[in-house]
């Protein structure tokens, strides 16, 4: 009876690692200049694993450096253009697993030239660790 106990645990035990294999990544850098006014330099994560969902995080966050491109290439330089000031985005992440959840926090900062206060921003991406699936983004 021990030892049937002992297996019913240890299968229980790799049953609950294999839900929730952790997450393999790299980083993945961005670098950029819109004219001489604006520019960019970020990095997201690039996974390797869960092989399952590897792609479509890797597809997400794709889209998510196109968006930060494009708000460089937009707003930071209208911005720095206005005030005559070289504007620099800048961002980092942090990746967190939990056996529910994979989220992805990524921080980002916008700088101008000769101005005191770096405007800061926080997005927060939970996904499924089971099937890739964004299950909500928060941004401040």
């Amino acid at each position: 009876a021990y030892q049937s106990a002992g297996s019913a645990a240890s299968a229980s035990a790799s049953g609950s690692q294999t839900q929730a294999e952790q997450a393999q990544y790299t980083d993945k850098s961005y670098v950029g200049d819109v004219e001489e006014v604006s520019s960019y330099s970020f990095t997201l994560p690039e996974f390797s694993a869960p092989k399952s969902i590897a792609d479509k995080l890797n597809t997400f966050y794709a889209d998510v450096a196109q968006q930060m491109i494009s708000y460089t290439q937009t707003d930071v330089y209208k911005k720095a253009q206005d005030l005559g000031a070289v504007g620099l985005l800048s961002g980092t992440y942090t990746v967190e697993q939990t056996d529910g959840s994979l989220k992805v926090t990524l921080s980002v900062s916008v700088n101008y030239a000769g101005a005191a206060d770096a405007e800061t921003h926080t997005r927060v991406d939970t996904f499924d660790p089971a099937t890739g699936e964004c299950t909500g983004t928060e941004k401040n």
